[in-house]
């Protein structure tokens, strides 16, 4: 895609935040204060994403678990990006947990089948430091994997499938009706 070209035209540039989410509760109190993390509904998601609501992280320098909230300071600007954990979750409904109760018949799954492989795909969304036990410790983060279920405990340095996620600018016009035999057709 070339600046300027029709379709480079037509994406919306974005400020794509970027952070941490806790993989290990739904929510706990830390330090009393409410803590969220990925084991929740698209909604509580949703607010940790854009920064409205703290997780927690595991400070490796601390040694321990502390308050985290993602913010302005760790933003890309880009046309481009990686589609982010609440886009899935909320592609199902508002209420469901992913993370956990999962559907592979939804528009939104790919199933990655390489040869005898099924690949994971990223999300924007890293899951933090790792304790590895025995192992060194590294950053991880979330995927989606070959059934439809949401995991964060791969290095971000694994092989797995990216989709590239845009938006498109709200004043374009769209016709059809989303389904298979009548899909949604941007008018150029």
């Amino acid at each position: 895609m070339t600046e300027e070209s029709e379709w480079y035209n037509l994406i919306e540039n974005r400020e794509w935040m970027y952070g941490d989410v806790d993989y290990t509760t739904a929510n706990t109190t830390l330090n009393e204060d409410m803590v969220y993390g990925v084991q929740n509904d698209g909604l509580t998601l949703y607010d940790i994403e854009i920064g409205k609501i703290p997780t927690q992280i595991y400070d490796y320098l601390q040694g321990k678990y502390v308050k985290y909230q993602w913010s302005e300071n760790k933003i890309v600007n880009a046309k481009i990006g990686l589609m982010y954990l609440h886009d899935y979750y909320l592609a199902y409904d508002n209420t469901k947990n992913y993370y956990s109760n999962y559907d592979t018949n939804s528009w939104l799954h790919y199933f990655n089948n390489v040869g005898n492989s099924f690949i994971p795909e990223w999300s924007m969304t890293r899951n933090g430091y790792s304790l590895a036990g025995d192992y060194p410790s590294y950053y991880t983060g979330y995927y989606i994997s070959w059934d439809g279920s949401v995991s964060g405990k791969d290095r971000l340095y694994a092989e797995v499938f990216v989709r590239p996620t845009f938006y498109l600018l709200s004043n374009i016009k769209i016709s059809g009706k989303g389904t298979i035999d009548n899909p949604y057709l941007i008018n150029v």
